[in-house]
């Protein structure tokens, strides 16, 4: 590969880092706020001519809605994480005075299985469990004070919470209500012989990015969508809490929802609570395999990467940067495939 391409591919990895890392946490409310004007934008122009409306009241009206639906769904989610919250944390201190009870029980019951297990396994298993037992005599006070330093954490960040809200409401209306002055001052700002390649890149790669974005909206919406229903119809408590821990680490490979999951179904086989351990073993069957089928197929036919190549840049991401590279990495290779299509560069034939 010549000597300029590889300059031209580390130069560009190096500034999206550098972006990522510093330019992305100040500019973020306001490339939203393009980013949903341009969304929006035919919407405005459409009311601006079957309504008649002047811009800036078209603008202002698209951006009420969109904000009011997604400050409508909001509240609903926060509300009642907030009510699950406060409902586990009054009953813990109750399980913290049982626990002691709960572990002598659990130990009857963990020795009567070691005890049935092959001699050349009841050590291992005896040693595991009294490990497991104690991590989990500790687990609701740890989770006690986790939950406390989040709701101090989530309370303390209320300020700059407001503040982004407010920069990202007011920067969707002003962009949208001069949408085409905005525009043109950020193509008068790129150099007349990068114009016509700057333009096209961007033509061709925002409904890209979108598609990508949209991948990742149908993976989370389907995954919290099968893990919700699966919760329904176990009847766990503190059903929306729980989707929101699968959710998350349901992102990372491999292992992914089995995180949760798994060790809640062994505790549930140990404590007796067979139908309950099945449904969750099933639940992550469900989840794992719906998930590593779906997001390389997904993310492939939203953003045209085949699947392999997907597959490849979300793992490659997280083992070089957690979860944060799973986001970039696809990001990138987006950028790379959609640069060798176009003809910019020639990686490979």
């Amino acid at each position: 590969m010549p000597t300029k391409k590889i300059v031209i591919i580390v130069a560009a990895i190096l500034g999206v880092w550098v972006f990522w890392r510093w330019a992305l946490p100040v500019m973020l409310p306001f490339l939203l706020g393009f980013f949903i004007a341009m969304l929006i934008e035919r919407p405005v122009r459409w009311l601006i001519k079957r309504a008649r409306l002047p811009r800036w009241a078209a603008s202002l009206s698209m951006a009420v809605i969109l904000v009011g639906a997604l400050a409508g769904f909001m509240y609903v989610l926060i509300s009642r994480i907030v009510y699950e919250t406060g409902r586990l944390l009054r009953q813990l201190p109750d399980l913290m005075t049982r626990l002691p009870v709960m572990s002598q029980d659990l130990n009857i019951r963990i020795e009567a299985i070691v005890t049935a297990a092959p001699v050349e396994l009841q050590e291992f298993l005896r040693s595991s469990a009294e490990k497991m037992i104690r991590e989990g005599v500790n687990l609701p006070g740890e989770l006690y004070t986790w939950l406390g330093n989040l709701i101090t954490g989530v309370v303390g960040a209320l300020p700059a919470i407001a503040l982004f809200s407010i920069a990202l409401m007011l920067s969707t209306y002003m962009i949208s209500s001069d949408y085409p002055g905005v525009t043109k001052f950020i193509i008068n700002q790129i150099p007349q012989n990068w114009r016509g390649r700057v333009l096209q890149i961007g033509r061709n790669f925002i409904p890209t990015l979108g598609k990508w974005l949209k991948a990742q909206g149908i993976l989370i919406a389907m995954n919290a969508g099968l893990a919700f229903v699966g919760f329904m119809f176990l009847r766990v408590e503190y059903t929306m809490i729980m989707v929101g821990v699968i959710a998350v680490v349901d992102a990372l490979p491999i292992v992914g929802s089995g995180f949760v999951l798994l060790p809640w179904a062994v505790f549930c086989f140990v404590t007796g609570e067979a139908g309950m351990g099945v449904g969750l073993v099933i639940l992550y069957l469900v989840l794992t395999l719906v998930r590593g089928i779906s997001e390389p197929r997904i993310v492939g036919a939203q953003i045209g990467l085949p699947p392999l190549v997907s597959l490849l840049a979300i793992y490659a991401g997280f083992k070089l940067m957690g979860v944060l590279g799973m986001i970039l990495f696809p990001f990138i290779a987006i950028f790379i495939v959609q640069l060798q299509r176009w003809g910019y560069v020639k990686l490979w034939k």
